[in-house]
């Protein structure tokens, strides 16, 4: 059963806590040489209190249409975003860690109305944007937990047996990305295609410790190496280790779930220098919203644990392991420093990871950085339309 819903949650609780907070001596030094910078979380947790309205974010959230349903146990919010194009290709969109279902919204007009945003008339998509199991508004988690290789199996059945497509697309970056790559994997005869922002190997939680990963593969990393595999290996450490340690300071207080998250927007964004996002500060502070309001950090955090209590097994032998046709997107600010933009594509293409794919489209963009969606939808928009299109024209 499918259920319509109304998002109407009040935030009074939060800002009381807000207003409590007790901010840390920070002793001598360059800003955020400890970890997130304390000015910009200031200035931030001082917008969410004066600046910020939920009221208004709420009612902009609420201005689509949004369904909950229940499978295996698990609850699955979505929004269906429905084209006017009788014909329009089913695709499900999956955001990521720290991320909602909100940051896909700048996808929504030019998937949907193609002919209104430089496309074409069969470009047009029918949009299904669901919230991971244990966020936001897919709470709470089912008693076996969520991962990405269980959400796969969900999102196939929401796709099939609660709508009732025959064939659709998946896309998606970060988790979402994972997501996608395991339904072209497993599901590959009912996937049309698929696209990645990050091109991920399905793999990677299975060996337990990814944060150990060296990004230059030689035994002495450079600095530029060292620098990013920093921007990921506290987070996937403690999330998969003990994730409730950390979860339940963040869930008890905003102002530190808020800085947990914000040093993440902060060093993945590929923008900026530390302690300035270029994330919007009403995007930052929805995702906070979202996530504190639904208590869905703990679940959220325990996602990368069960990746790895529970690691992925490949579903077959066969080559490529995903055989679903993919489409990539790689931008600059999510790769490492000093890649070169105009090899990257054929480089992938020829490596063990993009041998995991059939790839069908890759480009490279200079924009933007690991919240692809939000940073530079155009350059989504345009990669999964070239996705589809090669396929359609395969056809």
């Amino acid at each position: 059963m499918t259920d319509r819903f109304v998002v109407s949650l009040d935030d009074r609780a939060l800002r009381t806590r807000l207003r409590q907070t007790r901010w840390l001596d920070m002793p001598a030094g360059p800003a955020g040489a400890y970890g997130v910078d304390q000015a910009a979380l200031r200035a931030l947790v001082e917008y969410w209190l004066d600046a910020f309205s939920w009221d208004r974010m709420q009612a902009a959230i609420n201005r689509h249409d949004h369904y909950r349903t229940t499978i295996d146990g698990q609850c699955i919010h979505y929004i269906h975003v429905r084209s006017g194009n009788p014909r329009a290709t089913p695709l499900i969109l999956t955001h990521g860690w720290p991320w909602t279902f909100w940051d896909m919204r700048r996808l929504f007009a030019p998937l949907t109305d193609p002919s209104s945003h430089g496309g074409r008339e069969s470009d047009a998509f029918d949009l299904i944007v669901p919230s991971l199991p244990g966020f936001g508004f897919s709470t709470p988690a089912a008693p076996a937990g969520g991962n990405f290789w269980r959400t796969a199996d969900l999102w196939h059945r929401l796709m099939t047996d609660v709508l009732g497509y025959d064939r659709y697309g998946a896309a998606g970056g970060d988790w979402g990305a994972f997501v996608s790559a395991q339904l072209g994997h497993k599901y590959a005869w009912q996937i049309i295609a698929i696209h990645l922002s990050q091109a991920v190997p399905l793999g990677m939680f299975s060996t337990g410790h990814p944060w150990r990963a060296r990004i230059s593969g030689g035994p002495s990393p450079s600095e530029a190496a060292l620098r990013y595999e920093r921007r990921f290996a506290s987070h996937l450490a403690v999330h998969m280790i003990e994730p409730d340690t950390l979860a339940y300071g963040l869930n008890d207080s905003p102002m530190g779930m808020l800085a947990w998250l914000f040093q993440r927007w902060c060093s993945w964004d590929g923008t900026s220098g530390e302690g300035v996002s270029a994330l919007t500060k009403n995007q930052m502070l929805a995702n906070a919203t979202l996530y504190w309001l639904n208590e869905s950090l703990p679940s959220s955090l325990r996602f990368y644990a069960n990746a790895g209590l529970e690691p992925w097994r490949p579903s077959h032998g066969r080559h490529p392991l995903v055989e679903a046709p993919t489409g990539v997107t790689m931008l600059a600010g999510d790769l490492p420093e000093g890649v070169d933009l105009e090899r990257v594509v054929a480089r992938f293409r020829h490596s063990p990871r993009g041998a995991q794919y059939n790839i069908v489209h890759a480009a490279a963009h200079e924009k933007g950085g690991h919240f692809a969606h939000f940073q530079n939808p155009a350059a989504i928009v345009a990669d999964i339309r070239a996705t589809f299109r090669a396929v359609r024209g395969a056809d």
